[in-house]
C-alpha cells in the first residue's frame, strides 16, 4: 500500500487502509507505538497494560511495617527560604 502524509490542522498524519489495521490486529482508537529509525517509521500493537489500578488500591499495597524516612535536600543554593 503506498500512502501519502497529509496536512490535519497543524499536524501531518498518514490515513491506512481497514485492511493494512485488520492484519495487523489494531483497530481504531487502539493506542501503538511508533518508533523512527534510519528513514524507516515502524508502528506496532501496544497491547493493553489491563485493569487500571485506583491510588486507594496502590494505597491498600503498602505493608503495615513500612516505616516512611525523611530525606534532606541539602542546603539552599539560592534565595530559597526553608
Amino acid at each position: 500500500m503506498i500512502a501519502q502524509i497529509k496536512e490535519w490542522g497543524n499536524s501531518q498524519g498518514l490515513r491506512l487502509n481497514k485492511h493494512i489495521l485488520s492484519d495487523a490486529g489494531i483497530s481504531v482508537g487502539d493506542n501503538v507505538g511508533v518508533e523512527a529509525t534510519a528513514g524507516v517509521i515502524t508502528i506496532s500493537q501496544v497491547k493493553s497494560p489491563g485493569k487500571k489500578i485506583s491510588l486507594q488500591e496502590l494505597v491498600d499495597q503498602i505493608p503495615e511495617e513500612y516505616d516512611p524516612t525523611e530525606l534532606g535536600w541539602g542546603e539552599p543554593l539560592g534565595k530559597e527560604e526553608w
